[in-house]
């Protein structure tokens, strides 16, 4: 009895996932093309310039025949030559801020090369001022055969010897 009632659930949920697929396939299909014969006359045609601006001259009058790609009108170039200028203008502006920004980093450069210069006298001043001070140590308390930085360690334990 269970197994017959487990068949016929198992069946439902086949038939009801079954549905649900054609269904959604129904409603998700891509659309398919129509194919006609026959013929298509009309009286409007959608004509537009690949820029924008007003027509100066027409070069085809209502009715005649044209052919793809062919000259319909011109466009008056005023607006045409104002898009230019603003446009050169900031390509100049453009320029010149590259300019500005070589020039500052010219300067910038300028002034690391100076400040590492400065840094390289301070540490050669630096290390002369430590080889006068382990000079003046070393004369003031010489030991045979140690350098003064072994004789500065060996005061120090000297001093610290008798703090236990």
């Amino acid at each position: 009895m269970k197994r017959r009632i487990t068949v016929v659930v198992v069946i439902i949920l086949l038939a009801v996932a079954a549905s649900g697929a054609s269904l959604y396939y129904w409603m998700v299909r891509p659309p398919q093309s129509l194919v006609l014969t026959g013929i298509v006359s009309t009286d409007d045609v959608q004509v537009s310039s690949q820029i924008e601006g007003r027509i100066e001259k027409l070069l085809v009058q209502q009715g005649d025949t044209i052919k793809k790609g062919e000259l319909l009108a011109l466009i008056q170039p005023q607006e045409w030559r104002a898009d230019q200028a603003y446009y050169e203008n900031s390509e100049k502006a453009s320029a010149a801020q590259v300019e500005q920004a070589k020039a500052d980093l010219t300067v910038l450069e300028a002034q690391t090369r100076e400040q590492i210069r400065e840094a390289q006298a301070n540490l050669a001043m630096a290390r002369r001022d430590l080889r006068m001070i382990e000079q003046q140590f070393y004369m003031t308390n010489p030991t045979p055969g140690r350098t003064p930085s072994q004789q500065d360690g060996q005061a120090f334990f000297s001093a610290n010897a008798g703090h236990r």
